[in-house]
């Protein structure tokens, strides 16, 4: 729950940037946001998977 609640956080922080047309602001949310999801919700999902016979880049 915490980690949605700070997702949520950044939605309103870029929205907030948006209306006040900072596009600095709103790039870096929106960069440390998808930063986030990709260290958290996608772990695991680059990974090679024997059972399924699929491989894909590993970071």
């Amino acid at each position: 729950m915490d980690e949605l609640r700070a997702s949520n956080r950044e939605h309103l922080s870029l929205l907030d940037a948006l209306r006040r047309q900072d596009t600095a602001a709103a790039g870096e949310v929106a960069r440390r946001h998808v930063e986030t999801l990709h260290q958290t919700m996608f772990v695991g999902l680059l990974s090679t998977s024997a059972d399924t016979g699929t491989a894909t880049s590993s970071n």
